[in-house]
């Protein structure tokens, strides 16, 4: 049976051989890191992306340029960054698209389960589902129910 104070000198050493290899290991970021966007210059997302990421860079003392790459639902800039050197310079602003881009096509140039890794949250936007009260969608169940019909009767 290890004693607790074999346990605790293992770890000891442990700890120690982390911090020695982590100081061993380039300090990030130790260059500009690409922030790339799917959004267009000037829209919501890149808005407040510049903002974020403008504190971002005057924290970490780093400059975060970011880029646009709009088009195709955010699959451009997904499929730039999955073929980029997983490195931690290179970085998707991304949306609720990039998971929604799985359900709406059937291939895609990337792994999005595999190729991304979540970094942080900076921002909950909310959806908003709206219909012409004379069209008689009063609420969201009603909604689906016509689109259900509409799509069997195609």
């Amino acid at each position: 049976m290890i004693s607790m104070r074999t346990l605790s000198a293992s770890f000891a050493v442990v700890a120690l051989a982390i911090t020695t290899v982590s100081a061993a290991a380039e300090n990030w970021p130790a260059r500009p890191i690409k922030v790339i966007s799917p959004f267009t210059a000037g829209n919501a997302g890149d808005t407040v992306a510049r903002i974020v990421f403008d504190q971002v860079s005057q924290q970490t003392g780093q400059t975060l340029v970011i880029e646009n790459r709009p088009g195709a639902g955010g699959t451009l800039a997904a499929d730039f960054v999955a073929e980029s050197d997983p490195d931690g310079y290179t970085l998707l602003l991304s949306s609720a698209s990039l998971s929604s881009q799985v359900i709406f096509h059937k291939t895609l140039p990337y792994d999005a389960i595999r190729a991304f890794a979540p970094v942080s949250l900076i921002g909950i936007q909310p959806t908003v589902v709206a219909a012409s009260p004379s069209r008689g969608f009063m609420t969201l169940a009603d909604l689906v129910a016509a689109a259900k019909v509409s799509r069997e009767l195609r």
